[in-house]
């Protein structure tokens, strides 16, 4: 029925269309939604895991656990300078490691080691020789970043770090697609990171007490040596403006080669020692 301008409508009448044009409204939203979703994929993420612990047991499973060796394009960060080296380096976790810094034309200017929690630097130019404990505050005069050297060797290798702190609460959840883990440790300190589900990566850390940022650290461009994940490109950043990012390549194992670490002092030269210096 047509009504005229003059007519008035039934209420019930009224109602009736209003109600139909609603209903209307909703067919046409439904189908569009349904055309819509027909030619996507649905992507199931995994489960969280079921523990923080068993999280950690994963990632530990899939990490490279004899010694490396590889090539690496190391770039310094510092106080807005660029610094840029070749590097010759080998690893091991939990502590051992031996990195020989060369700028890209001429011989190594910087050896470094740590080995059994000692710290030693040699520079040939100064024939200068350096040997403490491998401490945060050791390692930050010579690489930037303040991490001491059990944390740093398992970060170089996509690995959370172990810490000599124990851990008083571990604590898991998901944020956004990534699985969070943060060790509440006896100084005070936490340790976070973030691991990817869909491959048991790790591909984000960070150490914080309060508001005050030790050091993050970011890991991409993971590899695989004899099945184990091992990441091609790990950055660094340290507590203010510092941060040094590590581009390997020519990555293999080798047979453990323990003696092979720690810098041999030269003859004729007395080491300084580190520790108890001020930074």
């Amino acid at each position: 029925m047509i009504y005229t301008k003059n007519e008035k409508m039934d209420p019930l009448t009224f109602k009736n269309k209003t109600c139909l044009r609603h209903i209307f409204a909703l067919c046409l939203f439904t189908a569009a939604t349904v055309i819509g979703c027909a030619g996507q994929q649905l992507v199931e993420y995994p489960k969280p895991y079921d523990s923080p612990q068993r999280a950690l047991n994963i990632i530990e499973s899939n990490a490279v656990s004899d010694t490396i060796t590889a090539t690496a394009k190391i770039e310094i960060m510092e106080q807005g300078s660029r610094y840029v080296f070749k590097a010759a380096l080998m690893l091991k976790r939990p502590g051992s490691l031996r990195l020989e810094l060369m700028p890209l034309i001429g011989p190594p200017d910087l050896f470094v080691s740590i080995d059994n929690g000692e710290m030693r630097i040699f520079i040939p130019a100064k024939k200068s020789f350096y040997t403490g404990q491998a401490t945060a505050q050791n390692i930050a005069r010579f690489l930037h970043v303040f991490v001491d050297g059990n944390e740093l060797i398992s970060i170089m290798m996509g690995v959370p770090p172990c810490s000599a702190n124990p851990c008083r609460l571990l604590t898991g959840s998901m944020e956004e697609k990534l699985y969070r883990i943060d060790q509440h440790r006896e100084d005070g300190k936490t340790l976070s990171f973030w691991i990817d589900p869909l491959t048991d990566t790790v591909v984000r850390g960070s150490l914080n007490q309060y508001k005050n940022k030790y050091y993050e650290a970011f890991f991409d461009k993971y590899t695989t040596l004899d099945g184990k994940h091992m990441p091609q490109c790990v950055t660094i950043t340290g507590r203010n403006t510092s941060s040094m990012k590590i581009r390997y390549s020519a990555i293999k194992t080798i047979l453990n080669d323990s003696d092979s670490f720690a810098l041999r002092i030269p003859d004729g030269i007395t080491p300084i020692p580190l520790d108890g210096q001020p930074n």
